[in-house]
């Protein structure tokens, strides 16, 4: 959490669950909590999208894909419900070899199993 006075008495919060200005008396006077990607159910046609070298991707910050947002990796940018993404593709779904993933469908303690069983 950080902390920081402003010349008017007002005070700046800034903690990972959001970001306050309160007045002097500890009243708030604005508020906007920090939104988190919740990617359950997006897989699908409803799934994140990437471009072919992988440094663009398109995702849902709400369940089920919903509020897109589309992010270039390169310059760091994110675009909140982008009109359109074109070539970009869903990434292949399913188990692979050598890597397990279990409890990964719509929740938010996914494992992942290092090395996966039989692989060399």
């Amino acid at each position: 959490m950080a902390l920081r006075s402003l010349v008017d008495g007002r005070l700046a919060v800034g903690a990972v669950d959001g970001v306050a200005l309160l007045f002097a008396d500890g009243k708030n006077v604005w508020e906007q909590p920090t939104a988190i990607a919740d990617f359950r159910g997006q897989r699908h046609d409803q799934g994140i999208r990437l471009s072919a070298t992988g440094d663009v991707l398109v995702f849902g910050y709400e369940q089920w894909g919903k509020r897109r947002a589309l992010f270039f990796l390169p310059e760091r940018t994110l675009i909140l419900n982008p009109d359109g993404y074109r070539g970009l593709t869903r990434p292949e779904e399913g188990p692979r070899a050598g890597l397990a993933v279990t409890d990964g469908v719509n929740s938010y303690t996914p494992k992942l199993q290092w090395p996966a069983p039989g692989a060399q």
